[in-house]
């Protein structure tokens, strides 16, 4: 994303639409949009050497290939970096929205709405905990608890109707990836979809419009693809369940009378009384299984990714937004089991509040620290690394060029996940240990 694409010329006015313009008009301003953003953000012409590639294809060697790369603006970048660094609380996002787009300022409005949010339940969470440490009740509990549910759901409302406000804004509707209707000089028309590259599908004509397009019948895709895909998930799940039965086992909770049939020996022998991995025992080698199965889930999670991607390809879905919303339902679907079995295992097997509070807390803190390490200090390293390798460079624009070449895609969607699981933390599991919300 070299920087902030100005709207399409039909999102000022956002009218409600009964026919369809044609085809020609829609192709027309696409066209006018990609060049205002060329004008705009010109292209460097690089020159990038493939000899590996040349190799495999057996061809001499030839000029170098060409690669037309549009970089970031220096100074845009700087003040995003800027915006995030520090003790900030609260991230303003339009330095993000000027130099990386919509939909990563997006992102950041979405975190700073969160965290204010959060101040409520957050400062709540004081009076609970500290009648649990001194007076040793737990009577305010179950009350907290319904208090974070109804902020959970008040939540959620509230961001919908500011998603909305900050689309508008921008010149855009709803969540800024879909618009359901357009007005293009006065003119109202229905906004056309864009469909899939890898779409497959047998030709037919439209009966509705009498263009020809590609077709695969519904039935098939409901009624088949997605349920063999839905059962890839599945098989996808039983080794990861049986992951978190052998941690279970690790970190002592096999001991109760039935929960007896789900006891390895071997695990389970390391957590008994006297042993390293006692939880009741001195030290903090307890620790040491809970950082584990938070790995485990970490591993998991990012394997899952590329399954979910595949799977929901097999689907054949006709457009990109049908693509992505099958795909984040099978995503959220398996961090919602992997994230919270343990949790529930203990909550509603066991039935035992002691040690889900002390399961949660663990959890909670270790994913914590791994979510800040990973996503605050090795950026920060890597942007401090990169920095000062571009300023020792003799040629500061390829320096600047070959960085860019080397970053992955940023996709927001993971980042959004993983603050749903930690708001599905603080919602689910309040009663356990109030100062989620705080943490």
């Amino acid at each position: 994303r070299g920087g902030r694409a100005p709207p399409f010329p039909w999102a000022a006015s956002g009218a409600a639409g009964a026919t369809r313009a044609p085809s020609s008009d829609v192709v027309w301003l696409l066209i006018e949009r990609a060049r205002v953003i060329a004008e705009e953000h010109p292209p460097l012409r690089v020159a990038v050497d493939d000899n590996k590639a040349k190799k495999k294809r057996k061809q001499p060697e030839e000029e170098p290939e060409l690669q037309y790369v549009p970089l970031h603006d220096a100074a845009e970048v700087r003040k995003c970096w800027s915006a995030a660094a520090g003790w900030r609380l609260f991230v303003d996002p339009e330095p993000f929205r000027h130099a990386m787009g919509h939909e990563v300022a997006l992102y950041f409005e979405f975190m700073r709405h969160y965290c204010r949010l959060l101040a409520l339940p957050a400062a709540l969470s004081i009076v609970p905990y500290c009648l649990r440490v001194y007076a040793h009740t737990t009577a305010l509990h179950p009350i907290y608890a319904l208090v974070c549910v109804v902020w959970a759901v008040l939540f959620v409302r509230h961001w919908q109707r500011r998603q909305s406000d900050v689309a508008r804004g921008d010149g855009l509707l709803c969540d800024g990836t879909a618009l359901d209707s357009v007005d293009v000089g006065g003119m109202r028309d229905y906004f056309v979809p864009v469909l899939r590259s890898d779409f497959r599908g047998t030709e037919r004509v439209n009966p509705v419009s009498g263009a020809k397009e590609l077709w695969y019948p519904r039935w098939r895709r409901k009624f088949i693809l997605q349920p063999l895909a839905w059962l890839g998930v599945a098989a996808y799940l039983v080794p990861c369940l049986g992951l978190q039965l052998l941690s279970i086992n690790l970190q002592g909770y096999m001991i109760h009378d039935h929960a007896s049939f789900l006891r390895v020996e071997f695990l389970a022998q390391w957590a008994d009384p006297g042993r390293p991995f006692d939880p009741n025992g001195d030290g903090y080698l307890y620790l040491l299984p809970v950082t584990l199965h938070v790995s485990c889930v970490l591993a998991l999670g990012i394997a899952f990714k590329a399954v979910a991607e595949r799977l929901t390809h097999f689907e054949n879905h006709r457009t990109e937004e049908e693509h992505r919303l099958a795909l984040v339902q099978k995503r959220v679907a398996f961090e919602f089991i992997d994230c919270y079995f343990l949790l529930f295992f203990v909550a509603f097997f066991l039935q035992d509040m002691n040690q889900l509070r002390s399961e949660f807390a663990s959890i909670f803190a270790v994913d914590q620290f791994r979510r800040l390490f990973l996503e605050a200090v090795v950026p920060w390293a890597m942007h401090k690394l990169a920095s000062k390798k571009a300023a020792t460079a003799a040629d500061g624009a390829r320096a600047e060029v070959s960085d860019a070449l080397n970053k992955e895609e940023y996709e927001t969607f993971d980042d959004y996940l993983e603050m749903v699981v930690q708001f599905g933390y603080v919602a689910m599991f309040a009663s356990a240990f109030p100062l989620a919300a705080t943490l």
